[in-house]
């Protein structure tokens, strides 16, 4: 743990060295229903994926783990985790030159929920 920098958590490893490894329902049974679902995953090259796929409404069931692992692997991902889903499945974005951040998904509790913890990603350039 000497050189470790950053560090993480997440319930379970949706896509590990390129393969599917969401736990089955048996083993999770949480993860066999469809749901909101939040995961990061990262590319063979070191891109950061950041996903948030709607669950619970009309036009979104949501996904369960394996699909959500599928997601993840056809984006590119080489490896995945899930974070917390549900209502807390909130993706928030600044466009470039935009002067306000906007909540990019719909969450599954029509608003968005008080959270304790996030991850934020910032680009810092100098002018």
């Amino acid at each position: 743990w000497d050189e470790v920098v950053e560090v993480m958590g997440g319930n379970h490893f949706t896509a590990f060295n390129g393969r599917n490894t969401a736990p089955s329902s048996g083993a999770y049974p949480k993860g066999g229903i469809a749901a909101p679902r939040t995961n990061v995953g990262i590319t063979a090259s070191g891109d950061i994926l950041m996903v948030v796929v709607d669950g619970r409404q009309s036009y979104s069931v949501g996904m369960t783990l394996t699909e959500m692992g599928d997601l993840m692997l056809q984006l590119g991902a080489v490896s995945a985790f899930n974070l917390d889903g549900g209502g807390s499945s909130v993706m928030a974005t600044r466009e470039v030159g935009a002067a306000h951040i906007t909540v990019s998904n719909r969450p599954s509790d029509g608003r968005e929920r008080a959270l304790t913890q996030a991850l934020a990603v910032f680009s810092i350039t100098e002018s």
